[in-house]
């Protein structure tokens, strides 16, 4: 999951400078392409974990094969408790993995689309406030009042202490005697009244933003508990069909049928 961004990063794409935040990827799976990297070019990245990827095409591909067997494997089958009702349980488990990717892919899309928006807001609020600030600074030149509106203070990189050391700072600015000094410069009552607006939606959206990332987060651990699930059947499946395969030479050309067993 993506962590709050730091706006003080910049990317260049396109010619466009971006902030590196933007151009991350929530709850990317660090996974690649078998082989990937040998002819010294980079590898390709998923989104989606692609050993999970294997082993549900290898239930899947084991499945097949079992439900398609002739009528002699299939005496053999029910006679080593290999029933139709036991290859239908870990069907389900491999549709129910197969579901809880694809809710995890658009969980994803969710918390991306939730930062691009938190973003977009925050770029509203610094701009509105770096404004305010240095014209602030032309007019509070006492330092007490520099103090009181914080206009000597350093900026905070992550966007929700920004917005909160701004909201503080207008609070104080629309009171006396500097709402008066501010007003006469341009900053009166219904302008800082609309900074203050812009500060609420940039917290609603990164409140959003945080909704998102939990939301992606568990939609990611009920995926790997479902793909964990599919490999533990896949594994028993696998040894009990090997055990047979030793036994019934028949069993051999069913797709990951092992004469090894474990």
């Amino acid at each position: 999951m993506l962590a709050e961004p730091d706006f003080t990063l910049q990317l260049v794409t396109n010619g466009v400078a971006r902030p590196a935040a933007a151009a991350a990827d929530p709850a990317a799976d660090a996974t690649t392409d078998d082989g990937a990297g040998a002819t010294g070019e980079a590898p390709d990245r998923h989104r989606q974990s692609q050993q999970q990827l294997a082993h549900l095409d290898e239930m899947e591909a084991l499945l097949e094969d079992l439900g398609g067997a002739d009528e002699p494997r299939r005496l053999i089958m029910l006679e080593n408790k290999l029933t139709p009702a036991l290859l239908a349980e870990d069907a389900a488990l491999l549709a129910r993995a197969r579901e809880t990717i694809s809710e995890r892919r658009l969980a994803t899309a969710a918390e991306k689309a939730a930062v691009d928006r938190q973003t977009a807001a925050f770029y509203q609020v610094r701009s509105a406030v770096g404004a305010f600030r240095q014209v602030a600074r032309t007019v509070i030149l006492d330092e007490a009042g520099r103090i009181a509106l914080g206009l000597d203070e350093r900026s905070s990189h992550k966007m929700t202490a920004f917005a909160k050391a701004a909201a503080d700072s207008l609070a104080v600015a629309q009171q006396e005697p500097y709402a008066s000094a501010l007003a006469l410069v341009g900053y009166d009552e219904e302008r800082m009244a609309g900074i203050m607006t812009l500060i609420a939606t940039f917290n609603q959206q990164a409140a959003q933003r945080r909704a998102a990332q939990k939301a992606a987060k568990r939609a990611t651990e009920v995926r790997d508990a479902a793909v964990r699930a599919v490999c533990v059947a896949l594994h028993q499946l696998k040894v009990e069909v090997g055990a047979l395969a030793r036994r019934y030479p028949q069993f051999r050309t069913l797709a990951g049928a092992s004469p090894r067993g474990s």
